[in-house]
């Protein structure tokens, strides 16, 4: 996502943990974070990750708390 979207690498590595710690999609749902998003900050990832959550067919909640993961990741 870095490369074909211009996204900076720290905020993609955040998109990708929080859809997959929320099991919202694939990569093409970490895409549609990015393009929703209208500033580059941590916080506008959790407002546009909060917004897909909100308006999902079935309400998604975690699968897994995020401390499960595996550290470094």
């Amino acid at each position: 996502m870095a490369k074909a979207e211009g996204c900076p690498p720290n905020l993609a590595a955040i998109i990708g943990q929080l859809i997959y710690d929320y099991g919202i999609g694939d990569v093409r749902k970490a895409r549609g974070v990015w393009q929703l998003m209208t500033a580059p900050t941590e916080s506008e990832v959790q407002r546009v990750v909060q917004l897909m959550l909100k308006y999902s067919p079935d309400h998604r909640r975690p699968k897994r708390p995020a401390k499960n993961r595996l550290p470094g990741i």
